[in-house]
Order: C-alpha cells, then sequence, then structure tokens
C-alpha cells in the first residue's frame, strides 16, 4: 500500500502537493496524518474539490511499502505517520518539497526537494507539465491556492519567474 500524505496543519500548498502527487503515483491513496488549517478546511467543506481520503481505522502500517510526503520532509512535523516509519523501516519514502534542508529530514528514495521553489505545488506543476500530465480544473485551482498561499499572492522574496509560469499554467 502507498500513502501520499503531508504535514500536520495541512495547509493549501501541502494539500495541492497531495493531489498532484496523485498524478504520478496513482496507485497510492490520501492520508492526513492530523488537523488542517481554517482555511483549507473551509475550502473542503465548501467543496473546492472531491478526493477520496484514508482515515487512520482504514490504515493497515504493516501493509504500508511507500510513503509519498508533500510539502514536508520533517518526521516531527507528521504525526502518526512518524510512528509508522520507525516502526517499519523497510517503508520507502519520498517526498516533494520546496523547503530547506533541516537536521530532522528524513532520508528519502524519490520525488524531488528543490529549496529554490516558492511553492510546492510550483514544483508539483512543473512535474506535472513535464510528464504531460493534465490535472481537472478543481485541482489546478487547489494547485494555484497553494503557490498563492506560500508565496503571498506572489508578492514574498521567495516567489519567482517559476511562481509566474506554474500560476499561469
Amino acid at each position: 500500500m502507498e500513502l501520499i500524505s503531508t504535514h500536520v496543519g495541512a495547509d493549501f500548498d501541502g494539500f495541492a502537493a497531495m493531489l498532484a502527487a496523485r498524478k504520478l503515483h496513482p496507485e497510492a491513496r490520501l492520508f492526513f496524518p492530523g488537523s488542517r488549517e481554517e482555511s483549507l478546511r473551509k475550502a473542503l467543506e465548501g467543496g473546492l474539490v472531491e478526493f477520496a481520503e484514508l482515515r487512520r481505522k482504514d490504515v493497515d502500517p504493516a501493509a504500508v511499502t511507500r510513503i509519498v510526503l508533500c510539502d514536508i520532509r520533517q518526521r516531527d512535523r507528521i504525526g502518526i505517520v512518524a510512528e509508522w516509519l520507525a516502526a517499519n523501516p523497510a517503508i520507502e519514502v519520498w517526498a516533494y518539497d520546496h523547503h530547506p534542508d533541516s537536521e530532522a529530514d528524513l532520508p528519502v528514495a524519490g520525488g524531488l526537494v528543490d529549496s529554490e521553489a516558492g511553492s510546492t505545488a510550483t514544483l508539483m506543476v512543473e512535474l506535472l507539465r513535464e510528464r504531460g500530465l493534465g490535472v481537472a480544473a478543481a485541482e489546478a485551482t487547489a494547485l494555484l491556492l497553494g503557490i498563492y498561499e506560500d508565496t503571498g499572492l506572489l508578492t514574498y522574496p521567495t516567489t519567482g519567474p517559476r511562481e509566474h509560469r506554474a500560476a499561469a499554467a
């Protein structure tokens, strides 16, 4: 079983990256390890995008073979997922993340880590474009919200041409 997850206190960037990761890992299932930020929770309750997710009770940790982390690599921010990884070191970890390296980062076997990007959603739009994978309108909206959230509506100093191209896609 493959899981796609993000950090506790999931935000738009983490969630949008999860949706995009589903395109790259079609057999994987979405799993939130904890809470969601209020703005994301309200948007999802309002029907921003329909998606299926696993609940903790639906996951047999012994059956997990790969965890794809989105917008995070730090063990101390992934809740129950960190416990599963500690209990089963054979679980392969992939990550799609734009944060700088940290001492708390998990070793990863695949994915894409690029701290030059202003958001993980930017990385995911680039990857989807490279692979010729399209997204539905609602998924595109979520990706745009992820980019906007992590770049302060494209105004933060970490915002560059990549974010503008990804937002325009």
